[in-house]
């Protein structure tokens, strides 16, 4: 529920100025949230990649309701097809899939994958974009990892991303090693995972310390994550 934006139960009000100087209406008008990931006979967005209205949809989402940046061609394209690939009959039967340190790790790994192949296309943009994404996921590594556990692994954590923030800054201005610096994090992703694997026993990853950070009985299943 927030206040002044939502309405009833899978409505929200999309074109409010807190979101966006494009959208905004000055008028309390929640609409339901469109669903892209429900069958596909179900979506009220056509997803056919003939139907051509999936990829103007995202892009008023990301524009013009949350004033953000214009997506690169690629970025869009890679968007587009990551939400026609959605498939509830893919998800776990009991709704739920354990998250890891290493789980998050790959993820970040095939981002700078995918900024790599960019670079090597000459497409510098998407592959800002790309070693972005694999900075917000050492976020989520970073944010199950609060006190009290160990302060030097949460160093090891902030170090790496502050390392992929040079990198960013350095694909931005076109360097001539960022294929090579792209290779070297990776290799040293692989030691951080694994002292992040043995050490998960004590952080957040832990659904009975999960369990008790929201003041839930820890003897109850973990909560949905």
């Amino acid at each position: 529920m927030f206040p002044g934006i939502s309405g009833p139960p899978g409505t929200a009000d999309v074109t409010h100025s807190l979101f966006s100087s494009r959208r905004g209406n000055g008028r309390h008008d929640p609409r339901p949230i469109p669903d892209l990931s429900a069958p596909k006979a179900r979506l009220v967005v056509d997803q056919r990649p003939h139907a051509a209205a999936l990829e103007p949809f995202l892009r008023g989402l990301l524009v013009e309701e949350f004033d953000g940046p214009e997506p690169a061609p690629a970025v869009l394209v890679g968007l587009a097809d990551d939400v026609r690939a959605l498939n509830p009959a893919a998800c776990p039967a009991d709704g739920s899939e354990p998250l890891t340190p290493a789980g998050h790790m790959a993820d970040a790994r095939r981002a700078l994958l995918a900024a790599r192949a960019r670079l090597e296309a000459g497409d510098r943009e998407t592959a800002v974009v790309m070693v972005g994404a694999a900075r917000a996921q050492l976020f989520l590594i970073d944010e199950r990892y609060p006190t009290p556990a160990p302060a030097s692994l949460r160093a090891r954590v902030r170090a790496a991303d502050r390392d992929l923030g040079s990198l960013q800054a350095a694909v931005r201005a076109g360097s001539p090693d960022l294929l090579a610096r792209l290779d070297a994090w990776t290799r040293a992703s692989l030691p951080l995972e694994a002292e992040l694997t043995a050490r998960s026993g004590r952080s957040l990853y832990d659904p009975r310390r999960l369990a008790r950070a929201l003041n839930q009985d820890p003897s109850l299943p973990p909560p949905p994550r």
